[in-house]
């Protein structure tokens, strides 16, 4: 995506929400939701795609911050989401999970990504809302079928 095209759709953004954005020097939109979640908003260095993105809480080392990776990566792998809002991800340097997607340009308007932010805001507001309260995951993820990662290699454990 272009920076004159990432200017416009941010542009077109605004005038779907009422509420005017800036773009700053480097390319980067940043929005502030209930004062406690920053999504960001850039042009992706893949190829014609919109990056979204947002850190979500720090993970301190330790047993929860297992249990919150583990669960990460099940929904991740989770083959019966359909439309998957995004994928979490663990930034090491700074001990903090994220929540990141990439929408394809093509077709990308200002009303698709305010729809798409209200579905990835409400998202990453669950994880932050369920490690502030000691729990692995947001509970929609914790109540679906009892998944459990395969070993590495795809071995199971008393199969021949």
């Amino acid at each position: 995506m272009t920076p004159a095209r990432f200017h416009e759709l941010i542009r077109e953004l605004g005038e779907t929400t009422g509420i005017p954005f800036d773009v700053d020097r480097n390319h980067v939109c940043r929005i502030l939701f209930e004062d406690t979640l920053t999504v960001q908003l850039e042009p992706s260095s893949r190829e014609d795609t919109l990056f979204i993105g947002a850190l979500l809480s720090p993970l301190p080392p330790g047993k929860f911050r297992e249990k919150v990776l583990h669960a990460a990566l099940q929904v991740n792998g989770d083959e019966t989401v359909h439309a998957p809002i995004g994928t979490l991800a663990y930034i090491e340097r700074n001990n903090l999970l994220a929540l990141q997607a990439y929408l394809p340009e093509e077709g990308l308007t200002g009303e698709r990504v305010a729809r798409f932010l209200e579905e990835f805001v409400t998202e990453a507001e669950s994880w932050c809302k369920a490690i502030a309260n000691s729990e692995p995951a947001p509970a929609h993820h914790l109540t679906k079928r009892n998944t459990r990662l395969p070993p590495p290699g795809g071995l199971h454990p008393g199969r021949a």
